[in-house]
């Protein structure tokens, strides 16, 4: 028992003393950049609002208050410098992913999580045509098909009170399933999420008999597609129908808009400036400084360092938009606006959220686009 109440009080006391000491040696020369509280000298400042899920607005209101560079933890420097963007996640930029996607993945990393620039490559290769914007268009129907079955489901409970972010959920799995897997899991059809899936021999094999994908791989590949794909789409649905539901005046607007022409691009100023307002990943992706340092808004960083762009703040940018926390879809018509948005509004990219994950392909970000104009 004294053994153990001595390592209770010496483990985190030497942890604060490590702390203290790496914070006023600071061989990475950081101090110059300002942090939130303690958020400098320890990771306890991002995990108290990483525990409560609240790490993204910590870091907005932080930059906010420091401009744009903040220390968010003592080896993470965040840039809101719209320039940052392509410094950091450019296909040019030596910068490549922190070694935390190492520990999210499993035996098999996906294309979202490989770290190793050669492995991204080969994914890439081997999985770009099935995410391809072109390749998405001509799988319309599968969509169509499921969109058909989420009306029915919701025509079904007109006289119910209903959770619709659960029930998107159901439709953005089902959707998923059926462009990756060739069948839905028919979630809306039973209107749970609970299943069992049988997969028979050889119905679903890979046909890339030149480069073949093992098995482990398919699989990893098959859990990003339904994660990335299903969680976004189905939080940009309910994000657009929030906002909307809490703007009567630009709700109105659109129902009029819509009875007039019936033109399905009609919603799409509405969606996209959902996705500016609220982006379905809205945390700044961790990146980490090579072994020779690299250079990001005109400050060298160390190696070693993690840097990221926080998406809901770029989004936000006072600089880039006016009235940039205010649900306003008429900016998608300003021409004064539409250069910044098409170049920064961080998931309206052309390439989508590619520059997140250094050619990482994500079927779910076509998705979310289609299904709105499906839905008119």
């Amino acid at each position: 028992m004294t053994v153990i109440l001595f390592l209770l009080t010496v483990a985190p006391l030497t942890l604060i003393i490590y702390s203290v000491v790496e914070y006023l040696i600071d061989t990475k020369n950081l101090r110059a950049f300002s942090s939130p509280e303690i958020a400098g000298l320890s990771d306890l400042w991002a995990l108290r609002y990483h525990w409560t899920n609240s790490r993204y607005r910590a870091v907005h209101d932080a930059h906010r208050m420091l401009g744009p560079i903040a220390r968010i933890q003592p080896r993470h420097l965040s840039f809101t410098d719209p320039r940052a963007l392509k410094d950091i996640y450019g296909y040019s930029s030596s910068i490549m992913k922190a070694p935390s996607y190492d520990n999210i993945a499993g035996e098999y990393h996906d294309v979202a999580n490989a770290t190793d620039r050669a492995e991204h490559s080969r994914k890439r290769r081997i999985m770009s045509h099935v995410s391809s914007h072109k390749h998405i268009l001509t799988m319309e129907e599968l969509i169509d098909d499921v969109l058909g079955s989420l009306v029915k489901a919701l025509d079904e409970r007109l006289d119910q009170q209903l959770d619709l972010r659960y029930w998107f959920n159901l439709f953005t799995f089902d959707a998923i399933s059926n462009l990756a897997f060739s069948q839905p899991f028919n979630f809306l059809e039973t209107g749970s999420d609970l299943t069992l899936c049988h997969y028979t021999g050889g119905s679903t094999n890979s046909v890339n008999l030149t480069d073949p994908m093992p098995y482990g791989e398919q699989v990893a590949e098959a859990g990003i597609m339904l994660n990335a794909g299903s969680d976004t789409t189905a939080s940009g649905l309910t994000n657009t129908l929030f906002l909307l539901a809490t703007h009567p005046d630009t709700l109105a607007k659109l129902r009029r808009e819509l009875y007039a022409s019936m033109a399905p691009d009609a919603i799409m100023p509405d969606f996209n400036e959902s996705l500016r307002l609220r982006p379905p990943v809205a945390i700044g992706l961790p990146r980490v400084a090579p072994a020779e340092g690299s250079t990001i808004c005109g400050h060298f960083i160390p190696a070693g360092v993690t840097v990221s762009v926080p998406i809901l703040e770029l989004n936000r940018h006072p600089g880039l938009f006016p009235r940039p926390d205010g649900f306003d879809p008429d900016r998608w018509f300003d021409d004064t606006q539409l250069p910044n948005l098409k170049e920064y509004a961080v998931e309206l990219l052309q390439d989508e959220l590619a520059f997140v994950e250094r050619f990482n392909m994500n079927p779910g970000a076509y998705q979310v686009r289609l299904t709105p104009r499906q839905g008119t």
